[in-house]
């Protein structure tokens, strides 16, 4: 695995990465199926020594993500993000202009966060809209599958 260190953290797979990640997806997966969630995961250095540490679920479900990314031969971008971003940043989240993220603030769909002068918006409410929409999306293209498949053009 080659790790890249810019404002980001980048991960690129080199050979045999990908089926070690895709085995420890796989055991993440059996665990979320079996389990509360949460894990205990267990670092062991070469010496043997090692340590366990406690991982609450959503570290668990992102780990999971990029250890599927990975092992499907592909790369994985961390962004570090404050709980507060900047119209720009809010623009590159949701893959939109920021003429776009105007246009949310000024329907009310995005709000300026309370109590700072700069014009910054809440992290969560952010990504809430886009689990949101994302939904939509994915509720619409289904519609328009069974719309299609009923009339016989798909499928």
């Amino acid at each position: 695995m080659r790790t890249f260190r810019t404002n980001n953290f980048h991960l690129a797979p080199e050979e045999g990465d990908c089926a070690a990640a895709g085995d420890a997806a796989s055991a993440i997966e059996r665990h979320l199926q079996t389990g509360d969630g949460s894990a205990t995961l267990r670092l062991t250095a070469r010496d043997g020594s090692g340590v366990e540490l406690e991982l609450p679920r959503g570290v668990v479900e992102a780990l999971l993500e990029v250890l599927r990314t990975l092992g499907g031969g592909r790369g994985v971008t961390l962004n570090r993000l404050g709980p507060e971003v900047s119209p720009f940043q809010a623009a590159e989240i949701l893959n939109v202009s920021e003429a776009y993220v105007e246009k949310l603030l000024e329907r009310g769909e995005l709000k300026l966060h309370a109590g700072s002068s700069l014009r910054l918006l809440s992290l969560i409410d952010l990504l809430e809209l886009a689990q949101r929409t994302h939904i939509a999306r994915e509720e619409a293209l289904d519609e328009l599958t069974r719309l299609a498949q009923e009339e016989g053009d798909y499928g």
